[in-house]
């Protein structure tokens, strides 16, 4: 095989592994409410495909908590999901993003589990 045909194919199937801390918001927006919530996710694993770590949030009230991160990989697709206990019970924040180099971007939802209804927004990190 050529030399230059066998690097493109060793490049052809490459993604960049999102392992690493990812600092940004998901900014909610809607006519009723518009907010924008920190994000800090700490992605420890990638076994190729399943993702864990940690995921702190900072929400509108100025609370913060902390929990954890699981998530996937498949290409540059990249789905984050943190799940965090509060007084009202366990909450979620889904990240259903594209990563480009050093920034993921796409939809994001913050929820109850199993729950009915979500405030969706935009998410935007980077690291």
């Amino acid at each position: 095989m050529k030399p230059h045909l066998l690097l493109l194919l060793s490049l052809g199937g490459c993604a960049d592994n999102p392992t690493g801390d990812w600092v940004g918001v998901c900014s909610f927006t809607g006519t009723e409410f518009a907010a924008d919530m920190e994000v800090f996710a700490n992605v420890t694993s990638n076994n190729g495909y399943t993702l864990n770590g940690q995921m702190t949030i900072s929400d509108w009230t100025g609370t913060t908590r902390t929990g954890a991160l699981n998530g996937n990989q498949s290409g540059s697709y990249v789905g984050l999901n943190g799940f965090f206990l509060s007084e009202l019970g366990l909450y979620e924040l889904e990240l259903d993003t594209q990563q480009t180099g050093n920034t993921i971007t796409g939809p994001c939802y913050f929820r109850v589990p199993n729950g009915t209804g979500a405030l969706i927004g935009t998410a935007e990190l980077s690291r």
